[in-house]
């Protein structure tokens, strides 16, 4: 099994992920405009990929520490906004589906 690094460098352009977020979030309220926005917060949290890669995170004590990549969000995810259709596609069918009840 080979094993790779990331290596993290931010310098004054700062890394924007919420550009994606918000972007995905758009496409998902367009394609699916009954969803609530608690809704679409679930799919975006919980329909991402994660990875366990280490990446480096160097700190003045410890210059070769690494941090496994599933650490460094809230969610431990990378946005995958095909899941995120799919997901939001399975939900929208299982609320009609209650509503035709």
């Amino acid at each position: 099994m080979s094993h790779f690094m990331v290596e993290l460098v931010l310098d004054e352009t700062e890394l924007k992920t919420w550009w994606f977020t918000s972007g995905v979030a758009a496409l998902i309220f367009s394609y699916y405009p009954g969803l609530t926005a608690s809704q679409v917060k679930h799919i975006l949290m919980d329909s991402g990929m994660q990875y366990n890669f280490p990446v480096k995170t160097p700190t003045k004590e410890d210059k070769e520490k690494t941090t496994p990549f599933n650490e460094l969000s809230k969610s431990g995810k990378i946005i995958n906004a095909y899941n995120a259709l799919v997901m939001a596609e399975s939900i929208t069918k299982a609320s009609n589906k209650t509503k035709e009840h």
